[in-house]
């Protein structure tokens, strides 16, 4: 097979120097070489570094620089692309991309790592792998390949369902805990490859770094935040879909009123919920159901800069 392999650094592209990691585009190279000396498969990689950054420092602008990168190659020439990132904001990443390349014909695999590579509890060989033998099957989409600290099999996860990984954690998982592959015995079990809503137009690969997020915790004050700048806000709710209505219904009155859109999420689409999230789906604040947070955040910014019509933003991200 003929793969293309995107570095943008990260862990899994990282060395230790002088007590501290950071980017080395030498040791990137390792996951290649690792693979050719164990496995007996014979491919032919082709790489480009458009980025070699630590994913916390990461921007959405970061994202148009991938996807340009990406574009710029012959992609009919290749069986498919494994993208390294680190654990971060992979899951921003692999969302973003998961909006961007809904017509892809060929898969995609972001792989990531929680150690480096010249470590012997690193999961990146693993990883990488996975991400290969999953490119043989054919299946277009854009992924994660990640194997979870503990377990003994490589999970691919569909990039438009992983979350975050959780604090003082190397583990990810999926909306629903919904994977597209797990190796088992040899044997790939498959489910459904749920399709992202496409544009209807030609996609511009950019996204609006000025939507402010806001995560709810107890005794927070609206008052503090400055909305001058901000035309589009993304906030977050506790797992059961609810926040302090209290506070968030006089803000929601506000920013109606300074015509700033206001979007909740995530929450699930249910037959009843708690009498505080009642209120304010009564109240008509936009709630994106069944979707991460990392999704929709993703998901506004990507439609924010695609449609500056708000009647076309909100079709889009309804439909």
């Amino acid at each position: 097979m003929n793969i293309l392999v995107v570095f943008t650094g990260g862990t899994i592209g990282s060395s230790l120097k002088e007590g501290s990691l950071s980017p080395d585009l030498n040791s990137q190279f390792e996951l290649i070489n690792h693979y050719e000396k164990s496995i007996s498969d014979h491919h032919a990689f082709h790489t480009i570094s458009p980025l070699n950054i630590l994913s916390e420092n990461l921007q959405p602008s970061h994202w148009t620089t991938l996807i340009d990168a990406i574009e710029e190659q012959e992609l009919q020439k290749f069986d498919g692309i494994i993208l390294t990132h680190g654990t971060d904001t992979l899951s921003f990443t692999a969302n973003a991309l998961a909006l961007y390349f809904t017509k892809l014909s060929i898969p995609l695999l972001l792989v990531s790592s929680y150690a480096p590579l010249n470590v012997s509890q690193t999961n990146g060989h693993d990883n990488f792998k996975a991400a290969i033998d999953f490119i043989a099957e054919k299946v277009t989409g854009v992924f994660v390949s990640y194997k979870n600290p503990g377990e003994e099999h490589v999970s691919i996860f569909h990039a438009h369902q992983i979350t975050q990984s959780p604090q003082l954690s190397s583990r990810f998982e999926s909306l629903h805990y919904l994977t597209a592959s797990v190796e088992s015995d040899g044997v790939k079990i498959l489910n459904p490859v749920p399709k992202e809503v496409e544009l209807g137009k030609r996609a511009r690969p950019l996204f609006d770094e000025e939507i402010l997020y806001i995560k709810p915790y107890p005794a927070l004050d609206y008052d503090s935040f400055n909305l001058s700048k901000h035309k589009i806000i993304v906030h977050d709710l506790y797992h059961s879909g609810t926040c302090d209505i209290n506070k968030l219904k006089p803000f929601a009155r506000h920013c109606k009123r300074e015509n700033i859109l206001l979007f909740l999420a995530p929450i699930p689409k249910d037959d009843h919920y708690y009498e505080t999230t009642q209120e304010l789906i009564d109240m008509g604040i936009y709630f994106l159901y069944d979707l991460s947070i990392e999704h929709v955040l993703t998901k506004v910014m990507f439609a924010s800069k695609n449609f500056p019509d708000t009647v076309d933003l909100l079709d889009y991200l309804f439909k």
